[in-house]
């Protein structure tokens, strides 16, 4: 029996369906709130007509852009209730099965814009386009002037409001968004990357797109891998994306970062890996693997003093690093606070040569109790930074201390010491650019 002839809300359409700047998922709920007279929350409520669907309702919240585990079922529901079937094509509904949740970057749950399409806003032909919430891309493709995440005026992040009259203020000091814009300069890099991210919002938004295979990520980095073994050194990207393959909370999904990368070692684009991985992983006809470093990705506002802390604190490191122990990189992210991802998309090469660094000195079972030791050494350390460490070193007295309570021989603590006063040093150095934010 075919659905009947009419819908539970208005059939507005999603805008700019085909092209790079199609309208995001989350702004269109928003305009379909404010032109059907209701709220997001409303229409959340509301069960999915006709009896299919899955969980009977859109869900309990507004997140429908994806990548994650849900919205795809919000997507169907949506296209039932307003008879529009191309709303899949303002989110990443066809790469549903190739994207890790977080892979676009972490503004698909916050608020960015361009301050010009702000001042500009028609209600009858404006929308905030899916592309601007990818932070791979820091300028509006439309005016060239960086996207913000900040209000200029009072400085705090405003937050993601589905109320479509309120979208263009902050809600802290109420003040508008719009303004005139600062225009940025932009690498060959940049300008490549946002061809990139283009390319692919326009692929997600094509009508009738078939969706991408599971297997796709997996296809492309095996054939690279094994393009790499006629090559010296294995570039830092691909160690990460087998890295990414091997591990069972990620598997065969990936992120947008990891793909760049990948796709500038290969000299090709993001459409070309979808539409042929085997082809597009095939030996290039130019050498672009020799010397190849990866991509220096921009840093956004909200993450660039964590990112240059943790590469000055690596840095620093590395380079005492020769004959010394190296605690796991895990412990100096959770000194500096950054998460372990972003940390390794943002700075892959310098990543990858601490993880090889530290592989080196032994298995897990040989480096246990230095472990232990090098905890101890900078749980003390943590007592004594109210200042700068002394260049002198740990003192025999405090190498005693951290031995007895470790447990351990005077030789193993003095290792584990002098490697906690390094880390120590160089995350006091790290942490002066933490301290500047404030």
């Amino acid at each position: 029996m075919g659905s009947p002839g009419w819908t539970v809300l208005p059939p507005v359409p999603l805008l700019g369906v085909g092209t790079c700047l199609v309208e995001s998922v989350e702004h269109y709920m928003s305009r379909l709130a404010w032109l059907s007279g209701t709220t997001v929350s409303k229409i959340c409520k509301l069960p999915v007509p006709f009896g299919e669907g899955g969980t009977g309702t859109v869900g309990k919240t507004s997140r429908f852009c994806g990548p994650g585990d849900t919205y795809r079922q919000r997507i169907r529901s949506l296209e039932l209730l307003t008879g529009v079937d191309t709303i899949r094509c303002g989110s990443f509904f066809v790469l549903d099965r190739l994207l890790s949740t977080g892979a676009a970057g972490r503004f698909l749950t916050g608020h960015r814009w361009c301050p010009i399409c702000y001042s500009e806003w028609s209600d009858e032909s404006s929308w905030e386009p899916l592309i601007w919430r990818i932070d791979l891309i820091h300028v509006c493709p439309l005016h060239g002037c960086r996207l913000m995440g900040i209000c200029p005026r009072c400085h705090t992040l405003p937050a993601d409001t589905p109320a479509y009259a309120k979208r263009r203020e902050c809600r802290s000091c109420g003040k508008s968004l719009g303004g005139p814009g600062r225009r940025t300069k932009r690498s060959v890099h940049d300008i490549w990357i946002e061809q990139q991210v283009c390319e692919l919002v326009k692929f997600c938004s094509t009508p009738q797109q078939d969706e991408v295979g599971a297997d796709v990520f997996r296809v492309f980095t095996e054939g690279l891998a094994q393009v790499a073994l006629n090559v010296d050194a294995m570039p830092a990207p691909l160690v990460a994306a087998i890295d990414r393959l091997n591990d069972p909370a990620t598997g065969d999904r990936t992120t947008l970062r990891t793909l760049v990368n990948l796709c500038a070692l290969q000299g090709i684009s993001i459409v070309d890996v979808l539409n042929d991985p085997r082809f597009a992983a095939s030996r290039p006809l130019l050498d672009h693997w020799r010397d190849y470093s990866s991509i220096d990705f921009q840093d956004d506002e909200r993450h660039s003093k964590k990112i240059s802390a943790f590469r000055i604190c690596l840095s620093r490191i590395l380079g005492q690093s020769e004959g010394m122990y190296l605690p796991s990189i895990a412990v100096l992210l959770k000194a500096i606070g950054l998460n372990q991802d972003l940390a390794l998309e943002r700075s892959v090469d310098l990543y990858q040569s601490y993880k090889i660094a530290r592989l080196r000195q032994g298995p897990y079972s040989t480096l246990i109790h230095t472990d232990r030791a090098f905890a101890a050494a900078m749980a003390c350390i943590r007592d004594l930074t109210g200042k700068r460490l002394s260049a002198r070193g740990p003192s025999a007295a405090f190498v005693t201390r951290i031995a007895r309570i470790a447990n351990i021989r005077g030789a193993e603590a003095r290792e584990a010491c002098q490697a906690a006063w390094v880390c120590g040093s160089a995350l006091w150095d790290a942490k002066a650019i933490l301290r500047q934010q404030s």
